[in-house]
């Protein structure tokens, strides 16, 4: 809502800030003048602070919790790797790899928000494009001599100044950290979501995933495709 400080006394433009701070995402804009602007002016300036308020309503909504996909990856041995090849071949072959998850999941239709050391971490919007963004890394991983491992979870996640946290990216990980080599894990809750799709998964028993309450199913996934 907008007030004009020229044409209302103190008290109504408090009365004004005590009802916006009472409605979600309402942003207060006192306009300022002296009342004899054109309404042409007039205008232009509303629409303009109106236009500004819900950026900013927006910019706020983005920043609170939605429902995505996580998919956590993880480098095989990434310390056995580095003492192999030495700091600067591994910083080299790690850039490249970095570069070539950050290709698949943007072809996937996802967002790399973050990197683990050795890893990504990264968001869809459904299971299937972050099952295959996984499989997609981990060939070209292989390509390039290294063994990935991948968890996939569907979940509530946070949108923060560094990436995404959430109890969903915590399982994501604790689910990558059950997969081999090559190897794809996903909760039951992707399971669940991706019934009749073309992704085969095969049971990998019922775990406890430190600091998650309850058991959790777990599946490798892979494309049938």
């Amino acid at each position: 809502m907008a007030t004009r400080e020229a044409l209302q006394p103190d008290s109504e433009a408090a009365d004004a800030r005590h009802l916006a701070e009472r409605i979600a995402d309402a942003c207060l804009v006192i306009l300022s003048g002296s009342g004899h602007a054109s309404a042409a002016d007039e205008r232009d300036t509303t629409a303009q602070a109106i236009l500004a308020s819900l950026d900013d309503a927006s910019r706020r909504r983005d920043t609170g919790r939605f429902l995505t996909t996580v998919l956590m990856t993880d480098v095989v041995d990434s310390t056995l790797t580095v003492a192999r090849l030495g700091d600067r071949r591994w910083r080299e072959l790690l850039g490249r790899h970095y570069a070539d998850c950050r290709m698949h999941v943007d072809h996937g239709g996802g967002e790399l928000v973050s990197t683990t050391g050795d890893g990504v971490v990264a968001i869809f919007d459904g299971p299937t494009r972050a099952i295959r963004a996984a499989a997609a890394i981990q060939a070209s991983a292989r390509a390039a001599g290294l063994a990935v491992r991948a968890g996939v979870h569907a979940g509530e996640c946070e949108r923060m100044p560094d990436g995404v946290a959430g109890l969903a990216v915590h399982i994501a990980a604790r689910i990558c950290a059950l997969a081999g080599a090559d190897e794809i894990m996903t909760t039951g809750t992707v399971r669940d979501l991706m019934v009749g799709s073309v992704l085969a998964f095969e049971p990998r028993g019922s775990h406890e995933l430190r600091g998650v309450p309850g058991a959790w199913t777990v599946f490798a996934a892979a494309d049938l495709t």
